[in-house]
């Protein structure tokens, strides 16, 4: 078996052990399927499974995780603005203390950019 998968699961393991035994769960989630070319005018090819998979990773956190659902912020396509994320990430780190779990999902696009510097 190829070691990248091994390291993947263990890495998986170990975060989902952590999580569970954690005395506050937090998680800040984001899923982006509408990019725009400029404002009013959506791009040309949108995603499709990205806020699905935000939605499902909220019900794995509530389902199996023991998450509560007012400590889970979900950010979807317009409301993930940079002052949102701005705000959610504040929000959540002022509430966690010493051996809570912060948790951060992304699915969305990224984005390529030239820095010569």
């Amino acid at each position: 078996m190829p070691k990248k998968p091994i390291t993947v699961l263990l890495v998986l393991i170990s975060f989902l052990t952590f999580n569970v035994h954690a005395q506050q769960k937090y998680a800040l989630i984001v899923g982006i399927n509408k990019y725009y070319d400029k404002p009013g005018v959506l791009h040309h090819t949108l995603l499709q499974g990205c806020v699905n998979d935000a939605m499902c990773m909220k019900n794995m956190l509530l389902l199996q995780f023991g998450y509560r659902n007012y400590d889970i912020e979900t950010l979807l396509d317009e409301q993930a603005t940079k002052e949102a994320l701005l705000d959610g990430f504040e929000n959540i780190l002022s509430k966690a203390k010493k051996g809570d779990a912060v948790l951060f999902y992304y699915s969305g696009r990224g984005v390529w950019m030239s820095n010569p510097n």
